[in-house]
């Protein structure tokens, strides 16, 4: 037979209709920890750890300590949480003034390693501004940014990166 097995039919009742939807959650501020192949040493008070390149701070920054211009050294990013990245932005070379910034070496070339597998070839003009590498795609945790090729400065040897952000979707 036709019968439905007893369960009583539903239809809408119209309740709820006309009523505005809840608000969306405020986004979740995302944290970035960072974590680096190899790290300058210090010069007295100053250090230049993985992390001055997330700090927000555009005065700090983190410098390779590899041989050489760093070519192949690297910076891991964590993310306090996943998030779908409209793009990362990065402060290639070492932002504390103008003078400072031509003396060291900058980021050309990266190969940017998304937490999925997804690979990115960035390049970055020598200037000293903030630059965007667009990511789109799925969520990810993280990401490392490997060293390429360089804009020499002055000493040859010290590659840095003063501030790496990311822009979620």
């Amino acid at each position: 037979g036709g019968d439905s097995g007893g369960l009583p039919k539903t239809t809408n009742s119209g309740e709820g209709e006309g009523k505005p939807p809840p608000p969306p959650p405020p986004p979740t501020e995302i944290r970035l920890s960072a974590s680096a192949s190899s790290v300058r040493a210090p010069i007295g008070a100053n250090s230049y750890t993985a992390d001055k390149a997330v700090d927000g701070r555009r005065d700090t920054t983190w410098v390779e300590g590899g041989d050489g211009p760093g070519l192949g050294e690297s910076i891991s990013v964590q993310m306090s949480s996943p998030a779908a990245l409209r793009y990362i932005k990065v402060c290639p070379g070492f932002f504390k003034n103008s003078a400072i910034w031509a003396k060291n070496n900058r980021i050309a070339k990266a190969t940017i390693v998304l937490s999925d597998g997804r690979r990115i070839p960035a390049s970055f003009a020598d200037v000293e501004t903030e630059q965007i590498v667009e990511v789109g795609g799925g969520p990810v945790t993280g990401f490392r940014i490997t060293i390429d090729a360089v804009y020499f400065g002055g000493d040859d040897l010290d590659t840095c990166i003063s501030e790496i952000a990311v822009e979620p979707q």
